[in-house]
């Protein structure tokens, strides 16, 4: 590792304090920002509302992305490997966010209302223009009954989104599934390994597996 290279890194968790600084400075009542040295790039944070957590582990890399909370009692737990063009929006009280170890974004929005979660595991890979929404921020209503309650999302591990996909609430997602390019996901899938496809989603292909290192394309 060389000279300049070491400085950075070891530089690094006090450049993200002084980064965080002006959070606190703010009326921001009793909400808790940590870094841990992450790697940030032309990253806006933004909180409105108090007792909120925002955690990015110190493996995690955030480039030209956007946080905002406007809520209470909510948590953004950041434990990837790369994120470029993420969006994470909590408009609502007690939601959660939660991105696993060695997941890269390359570009996403995070839509979480009505106090619901987003979950996304381990060793995930999202191409561009992807989209999770816990809800539809607008009530509708039916004899007097509400009938578009929102639900939290559910992503497994070691999954593949393509490239204009979209995760509506209550999803579930099995881990090692690959969902295709511009595929609308409006209910919860249930076998594991296997490829969905389409407007709504449905099962294309099963016992699939696949692979990040460009060797296996041979």
């Amino acid at each position: 590792m060389s000279i300049i290279n070491q400085l950075k890194k070891t530089f690094r968790p006090l450049k993200n304090r002084l980064y965080a600084l002006p959070l606190y400075l703010q009326r921001y009542a009793n909400n808790e920002v940590i870094l841990n040295g992450a790697r940030l790039k032309k990253v806006k944070i933004k909180i409105r509302g108090s007792e909120n957590r925002v955690y990015i582990h110190s493996s995690q890399v955030l480039e030209n992305s956007e946080i905002s909370l406007n809520c209470c009692n909510s948590v953004i737990y950041l434990q990837g490997w790369y994120a470029n063009n993420l969006i994470i929006r909590v408009m609502d009280d007690g939601s959660n966010v939660t991105i696993g170890n060695k997941t890269t974004i390359n570009g996403a929005e995070l839509w979480v209302t009505e106090g619901m979660d987003i979950t996304i595991g381990q060793d995930c890979m999202f191409a561009k223009n992807i989209e999770l929404r816990t809800g539809d921020n607008h009530a509708i209503f039916q004899h007097g009954k509400r009938v578009n309650h929102g639900g939290s999302i559910s992503i497994g591990h070691h999954i593949w989104i393509g490239a204009n996909a979209k995760i509506m609430k209550g999803v579930l997602i099995p881990s090692g599934s690959v969902i295709g390019n511009s595929s609308l996901v409006t209910r919860s899938l249930e076998e594991e390994n296997a490829i969905y496809a389409g407007v709504p989603a449905k099962l294309i292909k099963s016992d699939i597996c696949w692979y990040r290192d460009k060797k296996y394309r041979l």
